[in-house]
């Protein structure tokens, strides 16, 4: 079943859209598959999969936190879309990608909120700190 996944790493190369298509698609049916027969290397892999694959929709997200009203720390922006879109593909209990990326936006957005304004006088963060230990509840 781990082969399932494999094509899905073919898009972060830049894959042709037909056979995206069909990697994404096999990965959400590896994806419930492993979380219903209790196959958790294979559940894991599926859902760093799914991460990868959104990720850049996240970062995006995490670009336009600050919207100029409310000026935050883009490298914090960056980890709380990221934690969001961990705590999205965690929770998501449907067999399909349908309806994933409006609860993925939401599970970001709600972490973005979460973030502190950034004061201008700070300087600007010299390197990127070691993600957080992810709680074994992520809510």
């Amino acid at each position: 079943m781990r082969a399932a996944v494999t094509p899905e790493h073919r898009w972060e190369r830049g894959g042709d859209r037909i056979a995206d298509s069909a990697a994404t698609q096999d990965v959400w049916c590896v994806l419930a598959r492993a979380g219903t027969d209790d196959l958790p290397r294979t559940l894991a892999a599926a859902q760093d999969a799914v991460f990868r694959r959104y990720l850049p929709m996240a970062r995006t997200l995490a670009n336009g936190a600050g919207d100029g009203s409310r000026p935050v720390d883009p490298t914090a922006a960056e980890r709380a879309a990221e934690l969001g879109l961990a705590q999205a593909v965690l929770r998501w209990r449907q067999p399909d990608s349908s309806g994933f990326e409006a609860f993925a936006r939401a599970a970001i957005a709600t972490q973005l909120r979460r973030l502190p304004t950034a004061d201008p006088a700070d300087p600007p963060p010299v390197g990127r700190p070691a993600a957080a230990e992810p709680s074994p509840d992520p809510g």
